[in-house]
């Protein structure tokens, strides 16, 4: 018991510690990332692509299969399942937990990339992506309004793009909107008059709109880029394309189809109070302060309310900052009332002295854990504060029982700084072994 010892003829040595470890701990507490839940890294990587209109029998052999046996080559794999429905075809691809998911994502993108050239040139590019839940969206923002969908669709993309350069924040998506884009709908029998397919009318549109490298040009000691910009930039632009030429005769899309420039079809909905919205969903990066992000969203929002057209109203229907907040303050609630509660019923048996240094020991031990979860990279998350307050009642029981047997030491004579070796050196390895995570797992049970 060195320790002791040390502690006991070094008593300026350990107030300064004390100091160290309140401040120390009280700086930790206030700066450590706020969150709901700690970060898990699911080993599972997803690829999935999409094949309008192929069969699953033809998906699964098309798509998934050639997918597979280029994934079936990468390290660390545990096991790979897939799913395949008419134009849908998923692979999940389970890894070994020691397995890094950084170089397991990159493995597994590469190893899709070489898969590419096998599959039909009309599927989509298949995508890779992990399973974060961090990317659970802490923040649900509303658009409300007699102002039409498109209205508050181009408001809410104003604002995703503000919020979206607040520190911290991912991402911000938006939901329920109705974005412009511009239709070609082709007549069939006009098509067949002119004895066009619709493929025929798909590339002529794809190759009009695009802007084409024109090379370099000297001129002089000079250098210049040149390109061929042919971008569309009016609906009406699209009517003059040319599909085909026929006996001398050039065909144009507007002789096959009416070029119209609409709304994308609608693949979400949001609503308030039965009336059409627009959602905004904020997700943070990972690591963020959750508490800070989303003080930094509202005091974003509330710059935003001074700006918005007559007329839109914004609203914040779901924050998970309000419920790790919650969870904190009842976690300051416990540590104090506890505090209280201990000192209280110890002052009536034990003395006013020994039920001091049996609350001082409750904060002080909390701070520590307080750095130590610091330096390790943790976040006070539920699973942290919930492991702190079943520790605190371990706590409190191992420093009555230490105080208990000084106490008794003292009443049989011994001197104080004699008292605290013996009596802590007797009951040191009991308390110990009744700490152990073993321990700690026995009591649950």
């Amino acid at each position: 018991m060195n320790i002791t010892k040390y502690a006991i003829r070094h008593q300026l040595s350990v107030y300064f510690l004390i100091l160290i470890l309140c401040l120390g701990g009280i700086g930790v507490y206030v700066s450590m990332p706020r969150e709901s839940f700690p970060e898990v890294k699911v080993p599972f990587i997803l690829v999935y692509t999409i094949y309008p209109g192929v069969s699953p029998t033809d998906m699964e052999t098309l798509v998934t299969r050639p997918i597979e046996t280029e994934i079936q080559a990468v390290s660390g794999i545990k096991e790979i399942s897939s799913t395949t429905s008419e134009g849908f075809s998923s692979i999940a691809v389970e890894f070994n937990p020691e397995t890094d998911l950084e170089t397991a994502l990159a493995s597994i993108r590469e190893k899709v990339d070489l898969a590419k050239s096998d599959l039909p040139p009309e599927a989509e590019d298949p995508r890779v992506q992990d399973m974060d839940f961090s990317q659970v969206p802490i923040m649900v923002i509303t658009l409300s309004g007699p102002v039409g969908s498109q209205r508050l669709t181009e408001v809410a993309e104003d604002i995703k793009e503000d919020l979206e350069t607040i520190p911290g924040v991912n991402r911000a998506n938006v939901i329920g909107g109705r974005e412009r884009e511009v239709h070609v709908q082709v007549d069939p029998k006009r098509l067949a008059f002119f004895e066009l397919s619709l493929s025929d009318v798909v590339v002529a549109v794809a190759r009009e709109n695009r802007n084409v490298p024109g090379g370099e040009i000297a001129v002089g000691g000079l250098e210049y880029l040149v390109r061929l910009p042919a971008e569309v930039r009016q609906p009406s632009e699209i009517e003059d394309f040319v599909i085909k030429v026929r006996d001398g005769e050039p065909v144009f899309v507007r002789d096959v189809a009416d070029v119209v420039f609409g709304f994308e079809d609608q693949t979400s909905l949001s609503r308030v109070d039965q009336e059409p919205s627009v959602t905004l969903s904020i997700e943070k990066r990972t690591g963020a302060n959750l508490v800070g992000v989303a003080d930094l969203v509202n005091a974003e929002l509330e710059r935003w309310d001074e700006m918005l057209p007559e007329g839109i109203n914004t609203a914040v229907v779901g924050d998970i900052s309000v419920e790790i907040r919650r969870m904190v303050n009842e976690l300051e609630n416990n540590v104090i009332s506890g505090l209280l509660l201990v000192v209280g019923c110890l002052m009536a048996f034990v003395g006013l002295r020994n039920s001091f240094f049996v609350g001082v020991a409750i904060p002080l031990s909390m701070m520590a854990s307080f750095l130590v979860l610091g330096w390790i990279g943790y976040t006070l998350n539920m699973m942290v504060l919930f492991s702190l307050i079943l520790m605190l009642g371990m706590l409190v029981d191992n420093a009555v029982v230490i105080v208990e047997n000084i106490y008794r030491h003292r009443e049989h004579g011994d001197a104080g700084p004699d008292a605290a070796y013996e009596a802590t050196a007797e009951v040191a390895r009991p308390v110990i072994a009744s700490t152990s995570p073993r321990s700690a797992r026995s009591r649950r049970c």
